[in-house]
Order: C-alpha cells, then structure tokens, then sequence
C-alpha cells in the first residue's frame, strides 16, 4: 500500500505537466464586458483571433455589456477557475471599486489572475475647431484671457473622459472649470462642433473619429511618444506639462486559482498575437499601443491604476452615474 502511495505521488508533477502541454483542449471563451462593435470589441476580437492560431483552439467571443464593465468582471471572477473563462479587461478593472465599493468582485486585484497585458489608449485633448488656439498652452491661456477655466464635455460623470480631464485640471494647478457630462461621446462631440462646449478628453480612436468627421480638432496627446497615426500631433509632456503621462490599459484576466500551466498557455499565446505586425499596424490606425506585458507587469499596472484613480475620486468627490 504504502509503495502504490508513493508512486501516485511521484507521478503528480508528471500528471500536472501533461494537463498543462494539453491545455487547451477545447474552445476558451473571452468575455468582453462591452458592446459588439466598440473599440474594447474590435481589438479583443483581433487579440482572439491570432492568440488562437498560437493555442490550437478558436476562441468564443462573449459580450457581456453593463454598468461600466462591473457584469463582465463578476461573471468571469465568478467563473470556474480552469482557464476556460478569461476576462478582457481594463480601467473599469481599476475604477468601479472605488465607485461602488459593495459590488463584487470588490478587489480585482484578489478575484483575478493577470495573465498578460496588451495594449494601452492614450487620451486626445481636442477641441472646437474655430477656437483661436493652436496648441494646448494657448488653449490655457485663451480660457484665463475670458475669464473662464477649461469648459470640458465627458462622455459620461466617472468615466474616463471625466477622469482624465480632472487629472489634469489638479495636475496642471488649474482652476475648477464647468464640466457638461453627455450621454456618451456621440452627443459629445456634437455639442462641442456646435461651440456649447469648449473641448473633451477622449481616447485616441474617438478623437480621430470625431476629428475625421469634421468636429473636433485634436491639440495634445497623453501617450509618452508622438501616435503614428498623428504623427504632428505633441505630446502633453511636449506641450509644457512634465510627467504627465495617462493611458487606459488593457490585458486579459483568469479567475483567482486558474492553474498556473493554464495562465502560461494563454500568456504565450498573448505574446504571439501582440507582436504580430499586422496587428500592431491596425492598432496604430486606431491609436493604440500594442505593448506585451507579463502577468506580474499588468498586476503592478492594476495596482497603480486602482491607486491613482481612487485617490482622485475620493479627493475630487467624484460619482458615477
């Protein structure tokens, strides 16, 4: 009895190394906790696809849209834990904590595993085409000439947009301004095109889009390096802001106690399909920052971002609609 317990033990690790080489052997599913259609959607597709051609296995696509992505989030922390339910996630990750500290999962960084991170979103100041300025210093110094501190538009209260921009009023020493929060960035734009707001803070496919669409006129970048896609567009830090330096992130998550073998899997698959280079020229199109990061990375990012962003909510009185 005793040589047949010792022989199942020895071959445990065996057991475990050959679960690991067979991951996957069906179809993982990656939920996205927004619409079909967005930004969030595409580049999660567009990971899925190359990540799945890495693991031998397609990758069933699950949009499960709602309160800012808190659905999507407690449905895969709520998932079994064996690599088959993977999470695309993002700032939402970070900011609905703070928020709404009751729902679940209450701390994102115990309720998931990172598994790697992807890509990063900069922001665009953009604004008013037939304002008289040209860059974001002169759009300072118009504001104060009038009397009256940045009047902004959001997307929404406590979203990114909303959050962005009040990071930079404290960042910048600026005064308070009248922020207009809209029901998304579509009625946004308008009211900016129309001269009934100022400027916005959007990520950098949005600007482009409104830009594009004859809107908005983008004057600052929060990316560290110039985007390709506009490359004559400067940087905040260039714009005579030290520092400041904001990206949304994004990266794909497990639930707490997925296998390590399992997180492995996915993450070598990640690794293919960010530097794949027809990926990496579709996200500079949109703005995006194709940037691989390993496990360990995106839970530093998660804790940083959880960090900076409830501080600011506390400080600035910040709710959510």
């Amino acid at each position: 009895m005793q040589r047949r317990v010792l022989l199942s033990a020895a071959l445990l690790p065996a057991m475990a190394s050959a679960q690991t080489e067979a991951f996957p052997t069906r179809s993982p599913v990656l939920v996205i906790p927004f619409p079909p259609g967005g930004i969030v959607d595409t580049a999660g597709r567009m990971l899925a696809e190359r990540a799945a051609r890495h693991l031998g296995q397609s990758i069933i696509i699950e949009n499960r849209p709602g309160a800012g992505s808190a659905i999507g989030n407690l449905a895969v922390a709520q998932a079994r834990p064996d690599g088959y339910t993977i999470l695309s996630g993002g700032i939402g990750l970070a900011t609905i904590p703070n928020f709404r500290p009751d729902l679940e999962p209450r701390d994102p960084r115990t309720a998931f595993i990172p598994i790697a991170g992807t890509y990063t979103v900069p922001y665009i100041l953009h604004i008013n085409r037939n304002l008289p300025v040209r860059d974001l210093r002169e759009f300072i110094a118009w504001s104060a000439q009038r009397g009256a501190a940045m009047n902004t538009a959001t997307s929404g209260a406590g979203s990114g947009t909303h959050l962005i921009g009040e990071l930079f009023r404290r960042r910048a020493g600026l005064p308070p301004g009248e922020t207009i929060h809209f029901r998304g960035g579509v009625q946004a734009y308008t009211e900016i095109a129309a001269g009934r707001a100022d400027a916005m803070w959007s990520t950098t496919l949005e600007a482009i889009q409104a830009m594009r669409a004859n809107q908005t006129r983008p004057i600052a970048v929060t990316s560290a390096r110039r985007l390709a896609t506009l490359p004559e567009l400067p940087t905040v830090v260039e714009s005579g802001f030290p520092g400041f330096v904001v990206a949304s992130f994004a990266g794909w998550f497990a639930p707490s106690g997925t296998p390590p073998g399992a997180v492995a899997r996915l993450a070598e698959a990640l690794r293919f399909a960010v530097n794949d280079p027809d990926l990496r020229a579709r996200f500079d199109e949109y703005g995006m920052q194709a940037e691989f990061q390993t496990g360990p990375e995106l839970g530093a990012v998660l804790a940083a971002e959880t960090t900076l962003w409830g501080n600011l909510i506390r400080e600035a009185g910040i709710r959510a609609e």
